[in-house]
Formats: structure tokens, C-alpha cells, sequence
């Protein structure tokens, strides 16, 4: 179970060095993410492209993620408590942490798995009700999944909050303590463990599929187009396997009894892992979007332009 920042870890244990880093990191991809949604959500074209849309709702996630959940986590580690203490704002810190953290995670999931369809089975999306089942309803479906979930366990669920500004969310996500055993295996394996492992195979199969095609049937006007859709799905989901998988190891590990870290390294340094993932996200799908990459340069590398002076000419 994702899981960063534990009750028991004190302000006194975090790293100036990883509060830096990950500061660093949100304070730099706060334009680029107002870069892409600025030119996602204005550009016509680029939103009635149905492989966008998840793209969008995934920015979207992750941003909520970095700008409540991250800025409150070094906030609460940088002065030692929850401040403002506010019981308001401790629900918010702890849904936004698990909903939207887990809500982009398995959107993260679906495209892996929407790339497929897109490329392969694109006859399925031909008419209006064909892509409300295979596209619009799924995609919601997974999408809102986890945010009512954990709207339900974190603000609804009966258990005995003891409010606490000197503990991470304050106490307020109490529900682990008193759930069903199942749903202590359900949650981490389903939720977390399961679609980390899944965004990888869907990704990399997909990978194989395009190639083995390409080779096959020789495609070069597909293959433009499906080049990139498979850099923006290898982008992301590089990215998520990169900082998710040590975790996954970690509680795989720890249900196996093989403890490879201690408390203090999980909750600190691995932990940190999962906030990753937002920071990075609008670079790698601006990587991948080749219309917004020149709109980027143009505006970074914009000069003047310099008006010719065209000297009279004497009449004679």
C-alpha cells in the first residue's frame, strides 16, 4: 500500500537533501503543466483525439497530487505539525494522498490498456455508442474508482479519529486499523501491486505488437501515427515503474517476511518514490506530444522580429 510520509516518522527524520529535491522538482514543473493544459484544453484538434483525453484527466490527477498532497507533506515535515491545523484541511491532505494518488495510478492503468484498442482494435470506436462503451465509460469507471472509494474510507468510514497535528494527516485515516483482514490484502494488491505490474506488461507487449506489425505489414502512415502513441505510453509508464516498483518489491517482500529495508528507509526515502510521478509527468508527455514540442521552443526561443529598413531610392 503506498503509504509515504508514516505517523511515526518525525520531522526530525526527513532529509534536507530530499525536501530540496523534491521542492526543486515541483516549483519547475508547475509551468509545464499549465503549458499543457493551457494548449490541450484550447487546441480543438488536439482535444477531439480520443488517446488525449486520458492523457488529460491523468495531468490533471498528478497535479492535484503535487500542488495539496506534496506541498502539505513538506510543509508538515518542514515545521514538525500540520499547520494550519485545521481538521478540514487533514481530510483533505489524507484524500488527496490516497484518491487522487490511486486515481492516477490506475488511469495510468487504463491507458496501457486503451493502447491496445486504439491501435489494434480501432473499429471498436468507430460510432458514437461504440465509444461511449469502450472509451467514455470505462475511462470514468476507472477514473472515479478510487477518489469514492477513498472518499468513503478516509471522511465516511466509522472508525475513532484521534485528531493530532504532530501526525502526518492527523489522524484522520484510521480505517487500516479496523478493516476487514481481506481488505488489508485486497487494498495493496488490487489498488497498488496489481496495476503497477499490469501497466507494465500491457506497455510492453504493446511495444512488441507494433513492432511485429510494422515488420509484417511494412505500414509507414500507421506507423507515424502509432510512434507516437507508443513514446507517450513508454514515457509514462517508465516513469511510474521506475518509482513504484521498489515499493511493490519492498511489500511483496515484507508479505514473503524478507524485510531487504527498515521502517525508517521505506516510509523516508522509498516512500518518497510515489510523489515522483506527478513532478516528472508533464515533461514526458510534453516529450511526446511533437506539436507542443515546437510550441514550447517558439516560446522559450522567441526573437524579435527585426522590421528591413528599405532606404529611399533617388529619383533622377
Amino acid at each position: 500500500m503506498k503509504d509515504f510520509g508514516d505517523d511515526s516518522v518525525s520531522s526530525s527524520q526527513w532529509s534536507n537533501n530530499l525536501f530540496a529535491i523534491l521542492l526543486t522538482g515541483q516549483l519547475l514543473s508547475i509551468p509545464c503543466y499549465l503549458f499543457l493544459f493551457y494548449h490541450l484544453l484550447r487546441d480543438k484538434l488536439l482535444w477531439r483525439n480520443l488517446q488525449n483525453h486520458s492523457i488529460v484527466l491523468l495531468l490533471i490527477y498528478n497535479f492535484l497530487q503535487m500542488m495539496i498532497g506534496l506541498s502539505m507533506t513538506l510543509n508538515f515535515y518542514r515545521v514538525g505539525h500540520q499547520y494550519p491545523l485545521n481538521v478540514s484541511l487533514c481530510f483533505l491532505h489524507g484524500y488527496v494522498d490516497y484518491g487522487i494518488w490511486y486515481g492516477a495510478l490506475h488511469i495510468m492503468f487504463w491507458i496501457s490498456i486503451e493502447r491496445h484498442i486504439l491501435i489494434f482494435y480501432s473499429n471498436f470506436l468507430r460510432t458514437a455508442r461504440q465509444r461511449v462503451l469502450f472509451h467514455y465509460i470505462p475511462l470514468g469507471f476507472i477514473s472515479s474508482y478510487a477518489p469514492i472509494l477513498y472518499f468513503y474510507l478516509i471522511v465516511l468510514y466509522p472508525c475513532q479519529r484521534f485528531y493530532n497535528g504532530f501526525f502526518l494527516f492527523c489522524g484522520v485515516v484510521c480505517y487500516s486499523h479496523v478493516i476487514p483482514q481481506w481488505f488489508g490484502w485486497f487494498e495493496p494488491l488490487v489498488n497498488y501491486a496489481l496495476p503497477i505490474v499490469f501497466i507494465g506488461v500491457f506497455s510492453w507487449t504493446l511495444i512488441i505488437r507494433v513492432i511485429l506489425q510494422k515488420r509484417r505489414l511494412q505500414q509507414a502512415m500507421n506507423w507515424r501515427r502509432q510512434r507516437k502513441m507508443i513514446i507517450q505510453l513508454a514515457s509514462v509508464s517508465i516513469i511510474y515503474l521506475a518509482f513504484n516498483l521498489p515499493y511493490v518489491i519492498v511489500t511483496v517482500a515484507s508479505w514473503l517476511e524478507v524485510f531487504l529495508f527498515d521502517g525508517y528507509t521505506v516510509a523516508v526515502y522509498i516512500g518518497a518514490f510515489a510523489y515522483m510521478p506527478a513532478i516528472v509527468m508533464p515533461y514526458a508527455n510534453l516529450v511526446a506530444l511533437s506539436p507542443l514540442k515546437s510550441k514550447l521552443a517558439k516560446l522559450l526561443f522567441w526573437k524579435p522580429k527585426q522590421q528591413r529598413t528599405v532606404a529611399p531610392s533617388a529619383r533622377t
